[in-house]
């Protein structure tokens, strides 16, 4: 059975956003991606999604330093919506950040359900997004 997966990638830098988008392809992987520059952006995407009772994506690939919203901030603002969270997206904090509190912060959220630092390489992107990939 194919699982069909909208994944969402929430990172500032334009560079890392392709190169994720183009290596997951490159690995045959099969999904809809969708990609936000900043956490307000990904926000007013998610607000409509809500607003029009569509879909949630997935999977949330979220960095923690972004301009106008960060990481936090948005996942603050996620977090607070009200949805099943058996239906809710899940969340996998991307960041170069190492420092511990991070870690632990992410660890406060019930959505959230890792913490990768970057850079992502083939095989944990393989093991991160083959359950998500349809065939």
């Amino acid at each position: 059975m194919s699982i069909e997966a909208t994944i969402w990638l929430v990172d500032d830098d334009p560079i890392y956003r392709f190169a994720f988008v183009r290596i997951a392809q490159k690995l045959g992987l099969n999904m809809d991606f969708q990609t936000f520059s900043d956490g307000s952006e990904a926000w007013k995407a998610m607000k409509d999604l809500t607003e029009q009772q569509l879909t949630m994506p997935t999977l949330i690939l979220l960095d923690i330093n972004m301009p106008l919203m960060n990481g936090w901030e948005f996942l603050s603002a996620f977090a607070a919506i009200d949805q099943p969270m058996e239906t809710k997206s899940k969340v996998v904090m991307v960041s170069s950040s190492t420092d511990q509190r991070d870690t632990n912060k992410a660890q406060e959220f019930p959505e959230v359900i890792g913490y990768l630092s970057k850079p992502i390489n083939e095989d944990t992107m393989l093991s991160l997004l083959t359950p998500y990939s349809r065939t």
